[in-house]
């Protein structure tokens, strides 16, 4: 399995939405330019998370936070993601469908210190260029389990 089919699958094993799961996807592929970034390839770390409350780092990242997989960091971010609907800075996790809402979310929620245009335009790179054929992939891989 690919690490973006990866990511996809820890999003809907969270209960997140299809289309967040995608945009998650998306946002994982934009911070670690496509799974080729040091920080990706040392820690596992797909989203530039940073560590906080004493959680492992990296080393020669120290900073971010590591991780076992990219299961776990894409974990981690949903559990973000469902804290700021929890504390009312996010909306219902069904309404978030496209790259710019979920860009500015993000910003105002403190996520990022890009530009909302930049790093919405980074997520909408990845998100139309081959998103939908990976769930689309990964639920027919689904159906079929389920019809057997």
């Amino acid at each position: 399995m690919q690490n973006d089919e990866r990511v996809y699958t820890a999003c809907i094993s969270q209960g997140i939405p299809r289309a967040l799961a995608l945009l998650i996807t998306a946002q994982s592929k934009h911070e670690s330019a496509n799974y080729t970034s040091s920080l990706f390839l040392d820690c596992n770390n797909s989203f530039g998370y940073k560590a906080v409350y004493g959680a492992p780092t990296c080393a020669g990242h120290t900073a971010y936070k590591s991780y076992p997989n990219i299961e776990a960091s894409a974990i981690e971010v949903c559990n973000w993601l469902k804290r700021r609907v929890v504390d009312g800075s996010f909306p219902a996790l069904n309404t978030i469908n496209d790259p710019d809402t979920y860009a500015e979310l993000l910003k105002n929620a403190g996520y990022y210190g890009d530009t909302v245009s930049n790093y919405a335009s980074g997520i909408r790179r990845w998100f139309t260029t081959n998103l939908t054929a990976i769930s689309t992939g990964t639920i027919l891989i689904i159906g079929a389990i389920f019809f057997l």
